[in-house]
């Protein structure tokens, strides 16, 4: 996100010391409102950690470009008390709606644009913008894995598909909207070999659950997707 709100932008000049970053960032993330945002779209767990703390520690760590695993090996910023599984059990619950959650932080980035004079004028041209880039992985054993071509490289690599959606508004592009996808190949193996495919993980999953939502998508194709994710874009513009 590139917009010049006046106290976001701040945010460079505090990464430069990333020592400081704990108080600072969690108070810019605090503009955000994410822990009244998850309990109104009932998203927040009603047992150990809050969701709330656990998402902004997520988002620190890919700020200043550490792992999950690096944060709590080494105890960095006192972020990881809870421990690793705790962040991990976070990003796999079935019923967390990460496209619902994407949305409203969307929606809310720009209410603060307007908060702070950085909306776009009227009659400004805008525009959608659908991406896919290659998330390369190195475990066989990850479900709805698969060999996907990577455009870059020219070759193809084990990995996913991700779909990004985004709304330009004449200046700052927000993306609000994403999925995963695998690709079946020519053989329809995923280019994975007979033995891989049976040892990959597999879990039963709730019709209605926002991960049985996301299961589906990965076998979709990205085109169908695309369709989907423009017409939620139009009804959120």
């Amino acid at each position: 996100m590139e917009a010049k709100i006046e106290k976001i932008s701040e945010l460079s000049k505090l990464l430069s010391v990333k020592n400081r970053m704990s108080d600072d960032l969690f108070h810019l993330f605090g503009k955000f409102g994410i822990g009244h945002l998850l309990s109104r779209l009932s998203l927040e767990k009603q047992v150990g950690v809050s969701a709330s703390e656990l998402i902004l520690s997520l988002c620190l760590f890919r700020i200043v470009g550490e792992s999950i695993h690096s944060i709590c090996k080494h105890k960095i910023y006192e972020l990881s008390n809870h421990g690793k599984n705790c962040f991990y059990r976070m990003m796999i619950r079935p019923q967390m709606d990460w496209r619902r959650l994407m949305n409203h932080f969307a929606l809310r980035y720009m209410c603060l644009l307007r908060k702070y004079g950085e909306a776009p004028q009227s009659g400004t041209t805008t525009c959608f913008i659908i991406d896919d880039t290659v998330l390369e992985k190195s475990g066989v054993r990850m479900e709805g894995i698969s060999r996907v071509f990577d455009h870059v490289k020219g070759r193809c690599v084990l990995g996913y598909k991700l779909l990004l959606c985004a709304f330009f508004d004449g200046k700052t592009t927000i993306p609000f909207d994403f999925s995963l996808h695998q690709e079946k190949g020519k053989q329809g193996d995923c280019g994975l070999i007979k033995q891989q495919l049976r040892k990959a993980y597999h879990t039963k999953r709730n019709n209605g659950s926002p991960d049985f939502k996301r299961f589906q998508e990965c076998k979709m194709s990205r085109l169908e997707v695309t369709m989907d994710m423009l017409r939620r874009g139009w009804k959120m513009e």
